[in-house]
């Protein structure tokens, strides 16, 4: 009977030892596909830091007229393009930002930021319901072209060296055939512009957005190109160090992968950052794709970005703040930043 106990209690003991064995190679497995040591592509936060020229900031020369005077006068431009704009509504939706509502329809604005000189114009889309594609819509070959020579017709044209073709898109209807389909009609063609300085591509709020209708004609845009002073040379001192970059990158990677089944590090590219209150300066856009297993079967692929700023003290408001760290200059001001810039 002893020894049959004993066999038993050795037979429990060996059962115990290999579910807990078990249980930790489970746990090491998983902690292993959540691990930063285990996301993909880390190697490209290597780059992080490293310049190849040294690196400016950037400040918006506010608007010298008043918001009510430039609000006006662009009005008077796209007033002449769309006849719903001509008895609109004036609405002051801030102290700095001011828009017009056309009465008979909606759907066409007009709104102007007075501290940035943003501005959107949308002719209205009432020409826009009924079934059908617009007649003598550009295709994607001549849509860019025909954008550009709207932006030179109405003096909204930046700089060559300045502009870059992003993304030429469209606004399309669909409506059901009947027979489970849908039919689809092209309403409007779309092409976005983004914007380059001293080489780097500008991210958050720079963009021109053109929207062409009917024959080519313009049917809205959006212009956030605001104008800038002197570009600012940035001392070493002003910069974080390449290993406290990569560590506040890694960290935000570390966070975000936490319950990724598997994730991949895309991008961590040097752009230059328009917050749209008045601050362009350098950061790092970094991309990461993650695996995650919501309910289905099959991990879902969730993607992720984020910016971060290369400055020690930085003045821009990134999308992951509540406030701005630091209140900026008047890009007018003959005062700039004090920085500390090595010759």
């Amino acid at each position: 009977m002893l020894m049959k106990n004993k066999i038993t209690m050795r037979a429990v003991c060996t059962a115990v030892l290999t579910l807990v064995l078990n249980a930790n190679a489970a746990a090491a497995t998983s902690a292993a596909l959540t691990s930063p040591s285990e996301v993909e592509g880390l190697d490209l936060l290597q780059t992080m830091g490293r310049y190849e020229k040294p690196l400016k900031t950037y400040r918006i020369v506010k608007p010298s007229e008043s918001p009510e005077q430039a609000a006006a006068e662009l009005m008077g431009v796209f007033s002449g393009l769309t006849e719903h704009l001509g008895d609109a509504e004036k609405i002051y939706l801030s102290k700095t930002r001011i828009g017009f509502r056309g009465s008979k329809d909606p759907s066409a604005s007009f709104e102007f930021d007075g501290e940035t000189g943003n501005f959107l114009f949308n002719g209205g889309l009432s020409a826009y319901r009924a079934e059908g594609s617009s007649k003598g819509l550009p295709d994607a070959r001549t849509a860019e072209p025909s954008a550009r020579g709207w932006l030179e017709k109405l003096q909204f044209l930046p700089p060559e060296q300045e502009l870059k073709t992003r993304h030429v898109g469209g606004l399309n209807m669909g409506v059901p055939d009947g027979r489970g389909g849908t039919i689809i009609y092209e309403k409007l063609k779309t092409v976005r512009f983004s914007r380059i300085l001293d080489g780097l591509d500008v991210e958050g709020s720079s963009r021109i957005v053109v929207h062409l209708g009917q024959e080519g004609a313009l049917a809205g845009l959006v212009h956030q190109w605001p104008a800038i002073g002197r570009g600012i040379e940035l001392g070493t001192t002003e910069l974080r160090s390449p290993d406290t970059l990569q560590e506040a990158a890694l960290k935000k990677i570390r966070e975000a992968t936490a319950k990724s089944e598997r994730s991949r590090l895309t991008e961590a590219k040097l752009v230059l950052f328009d917050d749209g209150h008045g601050v362009i300066e350098p950061a790092y856009h970094v991309t990461v794709e993650r695996w995650i297993r919501l309910q289905e079967d099959q991990p879902t692929m969730i993607p992720l970005d984020f910016y971060v700023p290369v400055l020690n003290q930085p003045l821009a408001h990134y999308p992951d703040m509540e406030v701005a760290q630091l209140k900026p200059n008047d890009g007018l001001s003959e005062e700039p930043v004090v920085t500390d810039v090595d010759n």
